[in-house]
C-alpha cells in the first residue's frame, strides 16, 4: 500500500447552478411562468402526433405556458397502437397536486382518460380545487 492520502475537503453542495439556497429561492421565483397556465392531463403518444405532446406544442403556440400530468404512456408510432401503461389515481394525483399548489392554473384540458379510476380521479381534483371547468377531449386508444 502507498502513502496515506490526504482527506478531501467536503464541500457543500449549492445546487445544480451554484448558487446559495436564497439565490435557488429567488432564480425559482424568476422562473415562474410571466404566461398564462394551461394544465393538460392527458396520455402519452411518443410519436408525437397526439396526446399530451401535441397538448404541449398546441399550447405553446398559443402563448401560454403548459403544465401537464401523464394518465398513460402508449407504444405506438404514425401506423397503429401496440399497448399502453396506465398511471394510477395515486400517480395522477401526485403530478397535479405539485402544480396547482403552486401555478396559477387558467386554463384546463383532459385527453385521454384510460380507467374509470383516472376518470374518477380527474374528477375528485376538479371537484377540490379551484381548477377551471376543463375542456374534456374523450380520447380511446
Amino acid at each position: 500500500m502507498g502513502a496515506p492520502t490526504q482527506p478531501t475537503k467536503l464541500r457543500r453542495k449549492r445546487g445544480a447552478h451554484g448558487g446559495t439556497p436564497r439565490q435557488i429561492q429567488m432564480d425559482q421565483q424568476q422562473a415562474l411562468p410571466n404566461r398564462p397556465v394551461v394544465l393538460t392531463i392527458a396520455g402519452l403518444d411518443p410519436s408525437g402526433g397526439a396526446g399530451i405532446v401535441a397538448d404541449i406544442k398546441t399550447i405553446s403556440a398559443f402563448g401560454c405556458f403548459p403544465a401537464a400530468a401523464l394518465t398513460s404512456v402508449t407504444y405506438q408510432n404514425t401506423t397503429g397502437v401496440f399497448g399502453a401503461e396506465h398511471q394510477s389515481a395515486e400517480t395522477l394525483r401526485s403530478q397535479v397536486v405539485p402544480i396547482i399548489t403552486d401555478l396559477n392554473v387558467v386554463a384546463a384540458e383532459s385527453g385521454m382518460l384510460p380507467t374509470a379510476e383516472i376518470v374518477a380521479e380527474v374528477a375528485r381534483l376538479f371537484g377540490e380545487s379551484n381548477l377551471p371547468a376543463p375542456v374534456v377531449d374523450p380520447v380511446m386508444v
